[in-house]
């Protein structure tokens, strides 16, 4: 019973958010451009937003663990090397591996860098969409 509540809420909130997506696309329609929504590996996140045409663009990783060295350089802008990696720049330009992202985690563009930080204990993948709203 509790999972057939379950499955009934996650269509009725998706049906929802599908129409809210909808008619904020509608109304910004004359704006043109596109929206970009950011999201975490939450499936039905990602279904949704694939169901209104929203197209991944890219995504990087919030990594939880320490960095070996004591100065990590704060990323100013990213570049897209190839779909779903991100390269991270600093402020002088110079290309990074990973930047801080808080207190207590970093942004990997690559997961080829998650390997340079130590006692990793949680990685989260984050998507970018891009709704097309012309």
């Amino acid at each position: 019973m509790k999972r057939l509540f379950f499955t009934f809420l996650l269509k009725l909130y998706t049906n929802i958010a599908k129409r809210l997506l909808r008619e904020a696309q509608k109304q910004l329609k004359s704006y043109g451009g596109k929206l970009i929504i950011y999201t975490l590996s939450d499936k039905p996140a990602n279904r949704l937003y694939q169901s209104v045409g929203a197209k991944l663009c890219f995504g990087g990783y919030i990594v939880y663990g320490s960095s070996p060295k004591n100065l990590v350089p704060t990323f100013s802008r990213t570049q897209i090397k190839k779909q779903c990696e991100v390269a991270l720049f600093s402020k002088f330009n110079q290309e990074i591996p990973y930047a801080k992202n808080g207190d207590e985690n970093y942004y990997v563009g690559q997961k080829k860098n998650i390997a340079l930080l130590q006692n990793v204990t949680k990685v989260v993948q984050e998507h970018i969409y891009l709704l097309d709203l012309n």
